[in-house]
């Protein structure tokens, strides 16, 4: 890896099938690394959550440039999930939005783009779209 990147996306979307198993949400993260083109260093873990009021999957891998992590909450009365994907290494961002509106029926996502290289924690896009 010649230059390190630090690109770090955050995403809320709203889905139409929000994860319901921890395999779910385990076997969506591995499909996530494959498509963003990145090594998992610790494997992904999912759970589900039976806390009331945030009942719902939520999920980690650990890649080889930082990581991918979500929690669910398929409750609420417009199911959601947050994301997170860091990376030390570019990625497609449209790839992750595409991967959430195959898998989960994403019809609304807002997030952001943020550069963290040397702590500059440039927002590089923002925004809200419908799908």
């Amino acid at each position: 890896m010649d230059h390190l990147n630090h690109i770090h996306l955050l995403v809320t979307a709203w889905v139409e099938n929000p994860p319901m198993t921890a395999d779910a949400g385990t076997d969506w993260l591995r499909e996530l690394v494959d498509i963003i083109d990145m090594q998992i260093l610790m494997d992904a873990q999912a759970i589900y959550c039976e806390d009331l009021g945030n009942e719902g999957v939520t999920g980690i891998v650990g890649l080889t440039t930082s990581h991918a992590s979500f929690h669910s909450w398929h409750d609420a009365p417009r199911p959601f999930i947050n994301i997170d994907v860091y990376s030390c290494r570019e990625f497609d961002t449209e790839a992750v939005f595409e991967h959430l509106r195959k898998a989960w029926g994403m019809t609304e996502a807002s997030f952001m783009l943020i550069d963290r290289e040397n702590g500059k924690n440039e927002v590089l896009a923002q925004g809200r779209e419908t799908f």
